[in-house]
């Protein structure tokens, strides 16, 4: 690097994920080196008690609830429904029937939490082109008259984001910590979220985010021990004025 280059500021832009999220704290950690910054779902709220556990949940909620009561409705009655199905003799090959998932299902869980993504991402994927919160609602609520539960959010899940897209199955989500993903090391060492699943105020399922058992699996997977503040507390967070409109975060 030439002398001239070292006092050249710079603009950084990053649109998705945890790329954003990094372009977001460089600016709050070294503002003399990148003096503006242009970030897309960049979730660096979501560390510590800063932002409620079930944020997330709540904002999808709305979306949904906005575009169709009977969708919402239907969504929030499936969970119990589910369980339902779950403690009857077959209870697993019903719901893999209902679901046309891909493989066996071991429990409901593995289920309830490829909803509960399918769900989010129509939420954070919408946009004028791919309206995937009406394409849900739509085939949920487009269903026969006189279908159950299950069969009307099985629709919606065919129709979705992560759907079959016309395919023989639907393939469920993997959701267990992968010794071999960078990113699930990230989330037991630095960058642990505790985004927590719903509760009255949603359509979800509670499930509240536990530390503990976290703590028990990154170490049964990864042999290390999450470190919860150490984000906010190397790049900040708490400190409100870091995020007013003259911090230059967009």
């Amino acid at each position: 690097m030439v002398a001239s280059q070292v006092a050249l500021p710079a603009v950084m832009f990053r649109t998705e994920d945890e790329a954003s999220v990094l372009t977001s704290w460089l600016r709050l950690k070294y503002p003399h080196i990148v003096t503006r910054a242009l970030a897309s779902s960049a979730s660096i709220l979501y560390f510590d008690d800063i932002t409620p556990q079930n944020g997330l949940h709540v904002v999808t909620t709305n979306d949904f609830r906005e575009y169709s009561e009977s969708c919402y409705n239907s969504i929030k009655q499936s969970w119990n429904e589910t369980d339902r199905v779950e403690a009857i003799a077959n209870g697993f090959q019903d719901l893999r029937s209902i679901f046309s998932t891909c493989s066996s299902l071991d429990s409901s869980l593995e289920l309830r939490d490829h909803l509960d993504l399918v769900y989010l991402l129509s939420v954070i994927y919408d946009n004028p082109l791919e309206t995937w919160v009406n394409k849900v609602c739509t085939a949920i609520d487009g269903t026969p008259q006189g279908m159950d539960i299950l069969g009307r959010v099985a629709s919606g899940l065919n129709a979705s984001f992560l759907g079959r897209g016309g395919g023989p199955c639907n393939y469920i989500s993997e959701f267990k910590l992968n010794n071999m993903s960078e990113w699930d090391w990230k989330k037991c060492t630095e960058m642990v979220i505790p985004i927590g699943d719903g509760g009255n105020d949603t359509m979800f399922k509670a499930s509240p985010f536990d530390l503990n058992n976290f703590t028990r699996t990154c170490q049964a997977v990864f042999g290390i021990t999450p470190r919860p503040h150490w984000i906010t507390t190397k790049f900040g967070g708490h400190v409100s004025f870091l995020f007013k409109p003259f911090i230059g975060i967009i």
